[in-house]
Parts: C-alpha cells; sequence; structure tokens
C-alpha cells in the first residue's frame, strides 16, 4: 500500500508537506503543490485517499499535565489549547488518557505505572517541568511524543509550540523603546519551561539595551490573578514605586497587578505600564484594555494531532519535529511612554 512516506520520499519533500497538499491546507507553493499532486497521480491515488487509508487506525494519546487543580484553574490559556487538543484527538476517533503529574514532587513518580496501565501509543507532554526529569522519562519510554507548551532548557527533543521566548524579547523591547528601564518582572512556577523561556526572552531584550536582569525586580509565583495582585501588593512599601512597568508572564497575572496598583492610588498606565501575555478573551476589556501577546490556538489542535499521528506512523529514523507557531504583539492602552 502506498502511503504519505512513499510519495515524500518520491516529491523530495516532508511527510508533513504531503499531508497538507492533499488536506489542501497550509501555505504551500504552487511548484510543490503540483508536484506533489503529480507524484501522487502517478502512484494512482486520488486527492484525499492516502489521508483517508492511513486514518483508519485509533490511538490511545497520552497528555501528561501539570497537578489538575493549578494547571486548569491558573492557566486558562493553556487550558483551552489542552482542551482543543483532546477534542481533536477525540474527535478523529482517537482514546485520550490523561495523566496528572504532581508539582513540587518527583516529576517522574507514578509516571510509569501509568504508561504501563494505559499503554498509550504517543505521549503528549504539556508544560513540562525545566529540570527534564519527565522529558527523559517520556522518551526513555520509547513512544512517540510531542512536547507543547514549554521547551525544556539546553535540550533538543520534539516540540510544536509558541515562540515564547521570542515573543517577550520583542514585547519588553517594544517598552524599552517607549523609554522604560526598570521593571518589575512577575514570572510564572520557576520549575516550569514554559516560564524559563519567557525569563530567557526578558533577559535578551535587557542585555540588547545594555541592562542587566539582575537589576530589576523578578518575583516568582504562579499563573493566577491573586498571584500577580498579591506579589505587586508586596513590592509596592514604598509611596513611589521603583519600577514603571510590569511585565506579566499570563494576563490573569496582569489583572491581578492592575488591581494591586489601583488599590495604591497608583493609575495604569500614567503612573506604572502593565502588560500581560496570552491575549485571553477579557483582555481587550480590561481597564485599560491590556497590551499582549497573542497566543492563539487556531489550528494549533489540528496540527499537534496530524504532527503526532505522524510520528506514530514513521517513528523510525525520524528527526525531531519542531514547529512554531506565531506570537503577535497586541498594542493597547496599558502600555504607555512612562511620565
Amino acid at each position: 500500500m502506498t502511503t504519505l512516506k512513499d510519495v515524500a520520499e518520491l516529491a523530495g519533500v516532508s511527510i508533513s508537506t504531503v499531508s497538507r497538499v492533499l488536506s489542501n491546507s497550509g501555505k504551500i507553493s504552487g511548484e510543490t503543490r503540483d508536484r506533489v499532486l503529480n507524484v501522487a497521480n502517478e502512484l494512482m491515488f486520488k486527492k484525499g485517499a492516502v489521508l483517508n487509508s492511513i486514518d483508519a487506525r485509533s490511538y490511545t494519546i497520552g497528555l501528561i499535565l501539570p497537578d489538575h487543580g493549578e494547571f486548569f484553574h491558573d492557566d486558562p490559556g493553556t487550558s483551552f489549547e489542552v482542551r482543543s487538543l483532546r477534542d481533536s484527538f477525540e474527535k478523529n476517533s482517537h482514546r485520550c488518557s490523561l495523566f496528572f503529574y504532581p508539582v513540587g514532587d518527583s516529576t517522574s513518580a507514578g509516571f510509569q505505572d501509568w504508561v504501563d496501565s494505559r499503554k498509550p501509543d504517543a505521549i503528549v507532554l504539556s508544560d513540562p517541568p525545566s529540570d527534564g526529569v519527565l522529558l527523559d522519562a517520556v522518551i526513555a519510554t520509547g513512544i512517540p511524543y510531542l512536547v507543547v507548551n514549554g521547551k525544556v532548557p539546553g535540550r533538543e527533543h520534539s516540540i510544536v509550540d509558541f515562540r515564547n521566548e521570542f515573543a517577550m524579547r520583542d514585547l519588553v523591547s517594544r517598552a524599552i523603546a517607549m523609554g522604560h528601564r526598570r521593571f518589575l518582572v512577575l514570572t510564572g512556577p520557576e520549575r516550569r519551561a514554559v516560564s524559563l523561556n519567557r525569563l530567557d526572552g526578558v533577559r535578551s531584550a535587557l542585555g540588547s539595551a545594555g541592562l542587566s536582569l539582575a537589576d530589576q525586580r523578578v518575583v516568582m509565583g504562579d499563573f493566577s490573578i491573586e498571584s500577580g495582585y498579591s506579589r505587586t501588593k508586596d513590592v509596592l512599601t514604598d509611596s513611589v514605586p521603583d519600577f514603571t512597568c510590569v511585565i506579566a508572564f499570563s494576563d490573569y497575572i496582569a489583572l491581578g497587578a492592575i488591581r494591586a496598583l489601583r488599590e495604591r492610588g497608583l493609575s495604569v498606565p500614567s503612573d506604572v505600564s502593565v502588560t500581560g501575555f496570552d491575549d485571553i478573551e477579557i483582555a481587550k476589556y480590561s481597564e485599560p484594555p491590556l497590551t499582549t501577546v497573542c497566543r492563539s490556538a487556531n489550528g494549533y489542535a489540528a496540527l499537534v494531532t496530524e504532527e503526532l499521528l505522524r510520528v506514530i506512523r514513521y517513528n523510525d529514523g525520524l528527526d525531531f519535529v519542531t514547529f512554531w507557531f506565531t506570537t503577535p504583539f497586541v498594542a493597547r492602552e496599558s502600555l504607555a511612554p512612562p511620565q
């Protein structure tokens, strides 16, 4: 039976390119599209037949997530992405099994027992711990996998994610270009890769402007409104804050920070600017509307599903999967030049 792999090899393109051509999705040059379709026709397959033939089997997809309560309540953007993934898997008749790793405990505790009992055909590791222990445990199983929502620092691994570091570097660079030099940086959990990715973006932007992260206020916490509120309130011990801009690692953190600033009689952005990350629905309706980074999930779940099925079927000899979604800057009224 002819497969996507056969078409890809003869056309001299990747398997994912063949998939996009045959499903008429994504941006493909006319020359590449014609070459792929010609090869497929030569192999006596009508458009779509290859996709239909290889999608007949049902798989068990394992989703590994941080502890249930913290994850779903404190990071709604990521939570929506995970639910979209689960819906996409199930829509395509694949079973989904969830494993919640214990935040703050041994990051691989209980993982192997879960693998042995559920026997997943593939694994999605979302929001991985930064120490790489759980990633190593996933890789050691030999089961095809993808990492989403956070690249483990210093490691090469398969990933489909948003450009967290690039987006944060762009956002902070824009704030610096407006004249900001003193920042309050409210991060996510220090043991989570996605938080460290964004912190690397802050560090890079500061360094390019001749500034140092060591000279800024950096306060670790979680992605919740409560965390943003309490951390901002804690640093507002002086009558005049020693920062002109809050860099929050999620929109929820930013909303909490805005409330704390207002309770101290400070105006946003006249006294202190505030930026977020994610562009959740409420960001455009906050007061003032929140400057942020858009982490749109459009097409995200479909691509992860497609790539995951590809690594299941062609895992032998397959190079790392690497795909980055764009994270555009969203300018609103909460960021302005310092007074």
